[in-house]
């Protein structure tokens, strides 16, 4: 069966070259998601890793680097902690202590300490051991080191799973990272089958092609992922970029939307009461400390309950008082501008452009069409 591998080490080979341009072309990207980045980066590496030590089981190259095979199953454990942080980084959440990341590593550390017998053995003793006496001790470090790598990885696939179910993705990243991460799952679900598959049907002694296909899925898929990810970067870089988060607005308020309308109903009574609107110089800052609220709240309440800012809403104050100073006789002595200048305005032309705006014309116009006689 190893003659019939042959073919496939060119695949393995063509798919590991495009893994390390791969990786140069990531950290190239302007603007890079440098976290999630660094993960991913990790994991084509690990990945290459892997494929080389795949190659060392073609029969023209296992005669020359049998310990070879080795490199394909010391990384073994790397895989689902590395997938499980770079789907973190993607959702957003912040990266764990450096303490609580090397527990996830424990159980690699422990499986590079069980492969050290099998590197320092010499090259002729151990294609001996491989391939002739089948030592009962290699054989059982294999399979009991690959079950439990197996039920690992597929725990951190669960976890992950679980991850990107249950921590909402910010509403404009919705749609660029949930078909993403959804076909990264789908394709690490099919690789671990087909790992498992390979690994039951071959460790159990039946070899057929349903073994020869499930071990073989389980290197095409990661293979694959290299080719795939190679094609996002060129039709969606953003998945590679730095998100681009839209500022929330009113994020440094204090207030609830339950309190919005109580605030409301206080900043009127207030405006009535106290007209803090005729000093010219009154600046939001200033209004929202006579109201003890943050000038995000106020700023917040004016804009939802108005749809005006800050200057409109105080205008439209001036201009309400300015009407209502023009009616009456004993200000009929004075002219616009001073009864203007009166209300709170301190120029004629921000008086004129503030009527022309809330009213949609002039003063003149306005108080001929209400037939006041004006000076």
């Amino acid at each position: 069966m190893m003659e019939k591998l042959k073919w496939f080490s060119y695949f393995l080979l063509l798919a590991a070259g495009h893994g390390l341009i791969l990786i140069a072309v990531l950290n190239k990207i302007p603007n890079k998601n440098k976290p999630a980045n660094t993960y991913l980066s990790v994991l084509i590496g690990l990945v290459i890793t892997a494929l080389v030590g795949r190659l060392a089981f073609d029969p023209s190259l296992f005669g020359l680097f049998p310990h070879l095979v080795i490199v394909a199953d010391i990384i073994i454990f790397l895989f689902g902690p590395i997938f499980y942080f770079y789907i973190r980084s993607i959702l957003g959440l912040p990266p764990m202590a450096l303490q609580r990341q090397l527990l996830h590593f424990i159980p690699a550390m422990v499986h590079l300490a069980t492969m050290i017998p099998q590197i320092i053995i010499d090259q002729d003793t151990y294609i001996q051991m491989m391939m002739v006496d089948k030592t009962p001790w290699l054989y059982a470090v294999w399979f009991s080191c690959e079950g439990l790598a197996l039920a690992i990885n597929f725990g951190y696939l669960y976890f992950s799973y679980q991850l990107f179910k249950k921590q909402p993705i910010s509403p404009p990243l919705l749609q660029l990272y949930r078909p993403y991460i959804k076909n990264l799952l789908l394709l690490m679900t099919i690789c671990l089958v087909g790992w498992l598959q390979g690994y039951v049907l071959y460790f159990f002694g039946l070899h057929t092609t349903w073994s020869f296909v499930g071990s073989n899925i389980a290197w095409i898929i990661p293979s694959a992922i290299t080719y795939y990810l190679g094609y996002l970067m060129a039709v969606k870089p953003s998945l590679f970029q730095e998100p681009v988060l839209p500022k929330v607005k009113y994020q440094n308020s204090s207030l609830g939307d339950s309190e919005v309308e109580q605030t409301k109903a206080r900043l009127e009574a207030f405006m009535v009461a106290q007209r803090p609107y005729l000093q010219s110089d009154l600046t939001l800052g200033a209004l929202a400390k006579m109201l003890d609220l943050k000038p995000a709240s106020l700023s917040r309440v004016i804009n939802e309950c108005y749809n005006k800012n800050f200057f409109d809403f105080t205008n439209a104050y001036r201009l309400q008082y300015f009407i209502e100073m023009v009616r009456l006789d004993e200000y009929r002595h004075k002219t616009l501008l001073g009864i203007a200048l009166e209300a709170g305005f301190n120029s004629k032309s921000t008086f004129n452009r503030a009527f022309k705006k809330e009213y949609d014309m002039p003063p003149t116009a306005y108080f001929k069409q209400a037939n006041l006689t004006i000076d």
